[in-house]
């Protein structure tokens, strides 16, 4: 039915295809820490980007939205990109279609992958820009990203890159509750590790060094909720 529904470009429901997919998950999908009440006020779901050969980005937005009470509106990749030749000319076209159309199914905000290259900054921009509309017209939503933006091929954090806490911080400036959330493997089984809500005033921009600020107090949370070998460099006994 998904794959019909990305055909004809209709509208559908992520939480409701979220807990069928998830549902076959063996073990289970297990949960671990004691989620807030987000089935009220606005909220920032700040996740990690769990990577590893064989483990596909999508399971992290359906692992999440499969989880929580209400529909998350997710901010995600625009494309796939290859460094490898023949796989780039076949693989980018065919995602852009493919996520243009899983766009208009589940509405998320599309953004152009990571690294960021020159000629993505106009679209780049456009893409916040649009997400910070949605959150000003609807200050009560959930709203899910990765501040990474892609995979690290380590399999651990990494630093998100420039322009990711700017982009939290004016987020959270409209009134989204941060919340981070660790996505991972154990023994078999994916799990979600929700933290404690962070407090707004920890992501306030008040300077130019407000970027790099956030990105890692972010960052440090979100490895919180991380076992050690994925922390990366925010390990506390690193840091």
């Amino acid at each position: 039915a998904i794959v019909a529904g990305l055909f004809a470009a209709r509208r559908r429901d992520l939480a409701a295809d979220a807990r069928a997919l998830t549902a076959r998950l063996r073990p289970p999908l297990g949960v671990r820490g004691t989620p807030p009440d987000l089935q009220r006020g606005g909220w920032l779901l700040l996740l990690n980007h769990y990577h590893r050969p064989g483990f596909r980005a999508w399971w992290l937005a359906l692992a999440l939205s499969a989880v929580v009470p209400r529909p998350v509106h997710w901010l995600v990749t625009s494309e796939w990109r290859s460094p490898d030749g023949p796989r780039r000319w076949f693989l980018s076209p065919l995602s852009r279609w493919t996520l243009a159309r899983l766009r208009r199914m589940y509405g998320f905000t599309l953004m152009p992958p990571m690294p960021p290259q020159p000629q993505d900054f106009p679209a780049r921009t456009a893409s916040a820009l649009e997400l910070l509309r949605r959150v000003r017209s609807q200050p009560q939503m959930l709203v899910g990203l990765a501040p990474e933006g892609a995979d690290n091929p380590a399999g651990g954090l990494r630093p998100p890159p420039a322009g990711a806490g700017r982009l939290v911080g004016a987020l959270v400036a409209l009134g989204l509750q941060p919340l981070p959330i660790g996505v991972y493997e154990q023994e078999g089984r994916l799990w979600l590790h929700f933290g404690q809500p962070l407090p707004p005033a920890a992501l306030a921009p008040t300077n130019r060094a407000a970027d790099r600020l956030i990105s890692t107090t972010v960052m440090r949370a979100i490895a919180a909720c991380l076992p050690p070998h994925l922390q990366g460099p925010y390990r506390q006994e690193q840091i």
